[in-house]
């Protein structure tokens, strides 16, 4: 029995080392894994964006300069955004988990969202001021997207203008008439409205 004793004193001895050893092995597969999970989110970037990996290695070390807690706030995301009002509501969108913060991945891809068409923007305009997200918009919300559009052109907020700019959308996108505009409702008909069709033909 002493030596069956003897045993297993020496197979604790061999696990303890095994475990000592295998340190430096967790810690290649850990960074094998950080690699493997960079370009797996390296690819999904260059899909969905067009851009080139050299570009998105070099804003990936700028984001991580910049923001070195791995996350960009609402705020800071709207500072530098060139989307005027509508960086809201595409912060909020890819903050899926309304966690407050964006991370690298989906900071690169709302920062590339196409808004080039007016229907694009539209769409945005829509999701931006549907505050609730209820899948509709009233007269008030079009008055915020006036109000909005006025700010970020740089036209003065006189009264009358601005109640003319709601009717005229008002008009346009209430198909139905029932006060409550849907998002297929104002995507289809906004630009029937003169000032909208001026405004987002940029």
């Amino acid at each position: 029995k002493p030596p069956g004793i003897m045993d297993k004193k020496k197979q604790t001895v061999k696990t303890t080392k095994k475990g000592k050893k295998s340190k430096k092995g967790k810690d290649d597969d850990k960074a094998a894994k950080e690699e493997e999970a960079r370009r797996v989110m390296y690819a999904e970037i260059m899909e969905k964006t067009e851009l080139s990996e050299e570009a998105i290695a070099a804003a990936h070390k700028d984001f991580k300069n910049d923001y070195p807690k791995g996350g960009i706030t609402m705020d800071e995301f709207m500072d530098q955004s060139e989307v005027g009002f509508l960086a809201e509501s595409l912060f909020k969108a890819f903050d899926k988990e309304n966690k407050g913060t964006l991370d690298f991945l989906s900071y690169m891809l709302s920062s590339n969202v196409t808004l080039s068409s007016p229907t694009d923007k539209l769409d945005w305009i829509f999701t931006a001021f549907d505050k609730d997200g209820g899948g509709t918009i009233d007269v008030g919300e079009i008055r915020d997207i006036v109000e909005a559009l006025f700010k970020m052109a740089g036209i003065d907020e006189e009264e009358d203008l601005v109640v003319a700019c709601v009717t005229d959308i008002n008009k346009a996108v209430d198909s139905d008439g029932d006060g409550e505009i849907t998002k297929e409702e104002f995507v289809k008909n906004a630009l029937k409205s003169r000032f909208l069709k001026n405004m987002l033909k940029n």
